[in-house]
């Protein structure tokens, strides 16, 4: 590919130059353990790793690698096939006992004697590496992210043992370079037209193989597929001027803009070319791509004037700690603390204590070491009080964050002055104190909400009310503390979106009831108020049940004394009569779905229907039946035996309670019974069932009330009814006795 097999010297000293010229290592080693080196190109592994062929010939490769690394390479060095292995990571230790980072590659091959052996070609990394340092060093600086500082990596080499064996092994050990070198390589006559190349150099310029240039200059094979005429005659220029001055230059920066837009950077050497007679015969040239080292440096350069504007307006004070001292701080903090920026950096050692108070200099100085050292920290944000020149103090927020400065760790510290927010934040305690107090203290329930309606804040006498626990309440959603019914549910819910709407509403009641039959009337008030965070809902709730009943009791009594009056004034109405008017008055005083009134006999063991409301069917046969004996009602066997009323507001235990035998379809959730007593006999008993709300003891207060004014009635009815009955008699006996019968009135005095 590179020359011909009959001129074998030639090539090697073709070779020989192309790897002395090279800016990679070049490592020949045996296949199997120990991986001893057999070749290297000995000025780069000297001037890099300080090593010459002899400390290294002979010896295991393993001898050099870091010990982190030896697994991972012996792991790669087995697995290495006729394809070779691409780029890899190792570190090296130099002469020196640095360790030093490197990109290698590695391909298997058999050498002349049948020996099996691995190339390994080592790319110098450090300088990339040191400006992807830099960079991530500023990212840090604006971002807090920083990486550690790569070191270089390590070639290795081989010696020859032989002559004869050297330049047979030569000739194959160049021809695995060539190939599988990154660099981009050429070599031309003193016409400069090309004589060879490496696949990578063939790849770029579009030529496919590197036969396929051979013979052709830049014109006929860069000009179609690459770059503009003018590049090329620059180029050609360059190239002369190596011929005529017989000079080599390298590391010459130069930019190459391609055709399609594409710009590429490469760093270039181009040594002149001697035949035997050491006349110029032509010129080697290396071109390695250094697009994204530039890019490199250019956004180091960016990010590096990026920190230093932001670092000057920012509103934070910064500083790097280094070594106990401050290697930077800003106008920002040079400002705060009243000392200039000159004399904060020529501090000694662990100086900067002195800007703390003595009580939080320990705490201090334990978190700068912890950052400055990488270490693992309890806490990256703390606030801390500083002393500044005029010995005024101030309340600073500290923030820390370990990074790599110059390529040791440090620690990048930001503050902010908060002494104002302290005070602010006194006072708010303060005030929120105040606030707690007569928010515990108050006897009203209280609620803080926020617009998605959890709770946010409750104080004790809610917690009492409802009789839960502090983790029942808090961050629950309002509507789901309480089993509310679907009516109260629609009112709450109405009245929330009409607060969120208008802003404000009006007070309304609801009612809560509880397992032990007790009601409770509450006057709910909403309105909002801003805690400084956010806006919430404060919801305040008042013990109304005292007044609705003394308002209810008002009312009954109005309506009691109303339907006494209404019965009084009704005329002569027969028991019958008076008994259903009782019982449709006690239904509405007591806000029932059916009642019935039932009279007894004299020694309680018979009761008569009197008086039942319409469909009362549906819980007995009365019907069928007018009379019960006290053994066939299970409700008023228990009467009997109690002689006092009876509530119960939970009957799903005996749904069938009212009577002992039914075939009736309706069931009863709740009921009141009073007995009506007479001296020590009960003469009749009113029930009421099926209130929606539970029975309590303003019902039972006036339907007693109610009743026994209506017994009054039948009483005075029954009075009436044997007066007259009496008086018939009278008139009768009169009218017919066959005696003369005078009768004489004491109040007048006189005979009527």
């Amino acid at each position: 590919m590179i020359g011909k097999e009959e001129e074998p010297l030639e090539l090697i000293e073709k070779y020989r130059l192309i790897i002395e010229n090279l800016n990679d290592l070049v490592c020949i080693i045996n296949q199997e353990a120990p991986y001893k080196i057999k070749f290297v190109n000995e000025h780069i592994v000297l001037s890099l790793l300080h090593y010459s062929n002899r400390e290294l010939i002979d010896k295991s490769i393993l001898e050099y690698i870091h010990p982190d690394d030896v697994k991972s390479v012996i792991k790669f060095l087995k697995k290495t096939t006729d394809g070779g292995i691409d780029l890899q990571e190792i570190r090296i230790r130099d002469k020196n006992k640095n360790y030093l980072w490197f990109e290698y590659k590695i391909k298997k091959y058999i050498d002349h004697n049948k020996n099996k052996k691995l190339l390994l070609i080592l790319k110098c990394s450090s300088k990339l590496k040191i400006l992807e340092e830099k960079i991530k060093e500023n990212e840090v600086k604006l971002k807090n992210l920083m990486t550690s500082l790569p070191e270089i990596r390590f070639w290795k080499l081989f010696y020859p043992k032989k002559y004869e064996e050297a330049l047979k092994t030569s000739y194959e050990m160049l021809q695995k370079v060539i190939d599988h070198i990154p660099e981009n390589i050429f070599w031309k006559d003193k016409n400069l037209v090309y004589l060879g190349c490496n696949q990578n150099y063939a790849s770029l310029i579009g030529a496919n193989n590197p036969e396929n240039i051979i013979g052709e200059t830049d014109k006929e094979v860069l000009l179609e597929n690459l770059i503009s005429k003018e590049i090329i005659e620059e180029l050609k220029a360059k190239e002369n001027q190596i011929l005529n001055s017989k000079t080599a230059e390298f590391h010459v920066e130069e930019l190459w803009e391609l055709k399609n837009g594409r710009k590429i950077w490469f760093d270039t050497n181009r040594i002149p070319l001697y035949d035997s007679e050491n006349n110029i015969a032509g010129i080697l040239v290396t071109y390695e791509d250094i697009t994204e080292l530039k890019k490199a440096e250019e956004y180091l350069k960016e990010s590096e004037e990026k920190f230093r504007t932001i670092s000057e307006k920012s509103l934070l004070g910064l500083f790097i700690l280094q070594d106990e001292v401050i290697k930077y701080v800003n106008q920002v903090a040079s400002r705060s603390l009243e000392y200039s920026i000159n004399e904060m950096r020529g501090w000694k050692e662990q100086k900067y204590l002195q800007l703390f108070y003595p009580e939080d200099r320990d705490m201090v100085a334990k978190l700068a070491y912890e950052l400055q050292k990488g270490l693992k920290i309890s806490r990256r944000n703390v606030q801390l009080r500083c002393i500044k020149k005029s010995e005024e103090t101030m309340w600073v927020e500290v923030f820390g964050q370990t990074i790599n400065y110059q390529g040791k760790p440090a620690a990048l510290i930001s503050a902010v002055d908060v002494t104002q927010r302290r005070k602010a934040e006194e006072k708010l305690i303060d005030s929120e104190e105040k606030y707690r107090h007569l928010f515990e203290s108050s006897p009203n329930m209280i609620c803080l909400v926020d617009i998605n309606r959890k709770i946010i804040d409750f104080n004790t006498a809610l917690l009492e009310f409802l009789g839960l626990e502090r983790e029942d309440l808090l961050h629950k959603d309002f509507l789901k503390v309480y089993n509310f019914s679907q009516e109260d549910l629609a009112l709450i819910d109405s009245k929330y979106k009409e607060l969120l709407k208008k802003g404000n509403i009006k007070p309304f009641e609801i009612q809560f009831s509880f397992d032990n039959n007790k009601s409770v009337w509450i006057n709910v008030q909403a309105s909002f108020i801003e805690t400084g965070i956010k806006t919430l809902v404060e919801v305040i709730m008042q013990d109304i049940t005292d007044r609705k009943r003394s308002e209810e009791i008002l009312q009954l009594n109005e309506a009691r004394l109303e339907a006494l009056l209404k019965l009084s004034q009704m005329g002569d109405l027969n028991e019958k009569e008076i008994a259903d008017f009782a019982v449709t008055k006690s239904v509405e005083l007591t806000k029932s779905n059916k009642g019935c009134l039932f009279f007894l006999n004299e020694d309680e063991s018979i009761l008569k229907v009197i008086s039942c409301s319409n469909q009362m069917e549906e819980y007995c046969d009365i019907k069928k039946q007018k009379e019960f004996t006290s053994k066939d009602l299970n409700l008023w066997k228990e009467l009997l035996l109690q002689r006092e009323a009876i509530i119960n507001n939970n009957n799903s235990e005996n749904p069938n309670l009212f009577i002992c035998i039914s075939n009736t379809s309706g069931r009863i959730n709740r009921y009141l019974c009073i007995p009506i007593i007479e001296g020590e006999h009960i003469v009749a008993t009113t029930c009421v069932i099926n209130k929606e709300e539970n029975y309590n003891e303003a019902d039972l207060h006036q339907l007693t009330l109610f009743m026994d004014g209506v017994w009054k009635h039948i009483q005075q009815k029954r009075a009436r009814d044997a007066l007259e009955k009496s008086e018939s008699k009278y008139r009768d006996l009169l009218e017919t006795s066959s005696m003369g019968i005078l009768e004489y009135d004491f109040n007048i005095n006189d005979f009527t």
